[in-house]
């Protein structure tokens, strides 16, 4: 059965899911939001109508297929906002030393998360810091002081949305 094709009357193939609600629950993830009408577009062309007494009653995609475009679409999500992160840490490196103090971080986190309180901006900056020890540990790099390095303030940030205050996790939601 290709897609396109009529399931025999009354009949479900496995591992084939009605296309609605696969196509609801995919594009509905945040993440994909930019996404969602491709998908949707994609979803619908792998379809197959299901008939029920000879007559369309739906369709269905096989959920191997979506799941490896939806993983596709998660993938380009992560490279782009991994990308926009080390743009906004390039872009509060003032100094242009590579690496964010105290005070470069502070802007940063008061321009991205307005409501952060001070507690939690230097709860995330030692978070950021300990894991740049562990980067200049695993890496044999020279000893950056307090200063942060990019790959751990993406790092860092890619896992802090618990740390922020509730108004700001739906800001840091992506």
């Amino acid at each position: 059965l290709t897609a396109g094709e009529s399931l025999p009357d009354g009949q479900l193939l496995l591992p084939n899911y009605p296309a609605m609600p696969v196509t609801r629950l995919v594009c509905s993830q945040q993440a994909l939001a930019e996404s969602s009408d491709a998908l949707a577009e994609f979803i619908e062309s792998i379809s197959s109508p299901h008939l029920l007494g000879g007559k369309p009653r739906g369709a269905q995609v096989d959920i191997d297929q979506v799941l490896d475009v939806a993983l596709s679409a998660f993938s380009q999500a992560a490279q782009e906002i991994r990308a926009l992160l080390l743009r906004t840490f390039y872009t509060f490196d003032t100094n242009r030393d590579g690496v964010l103090s105290i005070a470069e971080f502070g802007e940063l986190c008061g321009a991205l998360h307005p409501g952060t309180s001070q507690s939690q901006i230097e709860l995330l900056f030692l978070k950021t810091q300990e894991a740049s020890e562990k980067l200049v540990l695993e890496n044999g790099e020279k000893d950056v002081g307090d200063a942060l390095l990019p790959e751990a303030f993406v790092a860092t940030m890619l896992s802090a949305a618990d740390m922020l205050s509730p108004q700001d996790r739906s800001a840091a939601d992506v």
